[in-house]
C-alpha cells in the first residue's frame, strides 16, 4: 500500500492539471458553455498507455528569396545570352540580333591605306594612269608624257545604336565619321616639248592653264572628321531554327556625307579629294543565311549574305574652269590631243546630276564558335554598275573622255576574331577584322584594311 499512494496521488494531480488546461482552452475558445469536468478515473480504471504515434510531417520552410541583382549583373546575364543565341559575325552588314526592350551601342574604327589601283583591264598600277602627247615632229620619243600617281591614309569612326523591338525585329541605325590624308604625285617626262619651254611638270600645269583647265591641287588633309551618310533600317530574324537561321533587313540612307569640292576633286583631276558619300538618297535590302553543321556545340558554320543598294539621282557641282586661250587651243590638233579632254567649260552650268543606281555585294564564308571566341573567314565581292550623267553635253563628253564614273568590281579576303567580355564581367564584344584586297576594276586598291570594334549591351 505503501507504493500504490505515490503512483495515486501522482496520477490524480496529472488529470487534475488537465481539467484546469481543457477549461483554459474551452474559455479561450469562447464557446458560452463550460464544459462538465470529467470524473477522474478510479486507479482500477486505469488503461494501459497508449503506443505514441509520430509526429505530423512537417512542410520545409520556404527557401530565402535571391538576392537582388544590380543592374550591371542584369546587364551582363543579357549579353551572355546575347552571345549564346546569335552567331552573326561581326564582319556582316547587319547588327546583332538583340532581345526585346534590349539597347546595343557599338563604335568600329577602320584604317585603310592607298597607294596603288585596280585599273579599268584588272591590273594593279601604282599610277592612275598614263597621258602621252604623241611628237608633233615626228621624232622617235614623245612630245610628253604624264603619270599621276595617288596616296592617301583613311580614318573612318563608325557609330551605331541598335534596338531590340521585339525578340526578332531590331532596329538600328549608323552614323560615320571619316579623316583622310590624299595627295598626288606626277611622274613627269619630257620629250620634244623642252623645245617650247615645257621641262617640268609645273610647266605643264601653266600650259593645262592656257588650255583652260585649272593646275590641280597636290595635297588635301581633313581639319576635322567629316559626316558620311547616314543610314537606318530594321533586321528581321523571320526564321530561327536548329540548323539555320535566316535574317532579313531592310535600310535606307540620306546624303548627309561630303562630296569633294570639285575644284579638288579626283574624278575631275584636279586633286586628290575623294568622297565621303554617296551624294543622293538610296535604299538597300540585306539576306543572310546562317547554316550550321550537326557538330557538338554547334561550333561550325557557313554564312552567306548578300546586300543589293539603289542609288537614286543626286546633283553635283561642276568645277571651275578657265577660258581657254585660242591660241594654245588650236595646237590640239596638231599635238594629236582628244579634244573633248580640253573642253571650253568656262560658261558650263553650276551642277550636273548622276544616278548611281545598283549597287551589288555577297559575303560568303565560315564561322568557327569557342567557347571564348570566335573566328571567321569569307571572301567579298562588291560590285556598282556605271551611273548615268545628265546634264551639259560638253560636261558630258569631258567626264566620258577621262572615264570619271566607270562600273566598278572589288574582291577581297576578309577575316574576324571576337572576343565575348562577359567573362570579364563586361557585358559586350570586341572584335577584330581585315580585308584584304584580291582584285578589283576602275577602284583605288585599300591596302592594310583593318578595323576594330566594340559592342555593348544595355537591357531597358
Amino acid at each position: 500500500m505503501t507504493r500504490v499512494r505515490p503512483i495515486f496521488v501522482f496520477l490524480t494531480a496529472l488529470l487534475v492539471v488537465g481539467a484546469l488546461v481543457g477549461v483554459s482552452l474551452a474559455r479561450s475558445e469562447d464557446t458560452g458553455e463550460t464544459p462538465a469536468p470529467t470524473p477522474a478515473p478510479t486507479p482500477a480504471e486505469a488503461t494501459p498507455a497508449p503506443t505514441p504515434t509520430p509526429p505530423p510531417e512537417t512542410t520545409p520552410a520556404p527557401e530565402a528569396p535571391p538576392r537582388p541583382r544590380t543592374y550591371f549583373d542584369y546587364a551582363v546575364s543579357v549579353a551572355r545570352e546575347i552571345e549564346d543565341n546569335n552567331d552573326l559575325l561581326l564582319w556582316g552588314r547587319l547588327p546583332m540580333r538583340q532581345p526585346a526592350d534590349t539597347l546595343g551601342a557599338r563604335i568600329s574604327y577602320q584604317y585603310r591605306r592607298i597607294d596603288s589601283v585596280y585599273d579599268a583591264n584588272g591590273a594593279e598600277s601604282k599610277n592612275l594612269g598614263r597621258f602621252v602627247v604623241p611628237d608633233p615632229f615626228s621624232s622617235s620619243g614623245d612630245f610628253l608624257a604624264v603619270s599621276p600617281s595617288l596616296h592617301g591614309r583613311i580614318h573612318r569612326i563608325n557609330l551605331e545604336a541598335s534596338y531590340g523591338l521585339t525578340d526578332s525585329l531590331t532596329w538600328y541605325g549608323r552614323l560615320p565619321l571619316q579623316e583622310e590624308e590624299m595627295w598626288l604625285d606626277f611622274d613627269f617626262v619630257a620629250g620634244s616639248s623642252a623645245a617650247i619651254g615645257i621641262r617640268t611638270v609645273d610647266d605643264w600645269f601653266l600650259a593645262l592653264e592656257q588650255l583652260g583647265r585649272p593646275a590641280p591641287v597636290r595635297r588635301y588633309r581633313s581639319t576635322t572628321w567629316e559626316l558620311g551618310d547616314m543610314e537606318t533600317g530594321v533586321s528581321w530574324n523571320y526564321l530561327r531554327s536548329s540548323p539555320a537561321y535566316l535574317t532579313l533587313a531592310f535600310r535606307g540612307f540620306v546624303p548627309t556625307g561630303r562630296l569633294a569640292d570639285p575644284n579638288q576633286a579626283l574624278i575631275y583631276g584636279l586633286g586628290p579629294q575623294i568622297d565621303v558619300g554617296r551624294g543622293s538618297f538610296g535604299a538597300g535590302v540585306t539576306h543572310r543565311v546562317d547554316y550550321f553543321f550537326p557538330v557538338a556545340s554547334r561550333w561550325l558554320g557557313v554564312v552567306l549574305e548578300a546586300n543589293y543598294d539603289f542609288v537614286f539621282v543626286g546633283k553635283r557641282r561642276t568645277p571651275h574652269f578657265l577660258k581657254p586661250d585660242p591660241t594654245f587651243y588650236s595646237q590640239l590638233d596638231r599635238l594629236g590631243v582628244d579634244k573633248r579632254l580640253f573642253p571650253d567649260l568656262s560658261h558650263s552650268p553650276d551642277y550636273y546630276y548622276v544616278t548611281p543606281g545598283s549597287q551589288f555585294d555577297y559575303l560568303a564564308g565560315v564561322s568557327m564558335r569557342f567557347h571564348y571566341f570566335g573566328v571567321g573567314a569569307g571572301f567579298t565581292t562588291e560590285w556598282d554598275e556605271q551611273p548615268k550623267i545628265h546634264g551639259d553635253s560638253e560636261i558630258k563628253a569631258l567626264l566620258d573622255a577621262t572615264n570619271a564614273y566607270p562600273a566598278r568590281t572589288r574582291t577581297a579576303v576578309v577575316g574576324e576574331v571576337g572576343v565575348p567580355l562577359t567573362p570579364l564581367y563586361v557585358p559586350g564584344i570586341v572584335g577584330l577584322s581585315f580585308h584584304y584586297p584580291v582584285s578589283g576594276r576602275n577602284v583605288l586598291r585599300e591596302e592594310d584594311n583593318f578595323s576594330a570594334q566594340l559592342q555593348l549591351f544595355f537591357p531597358l
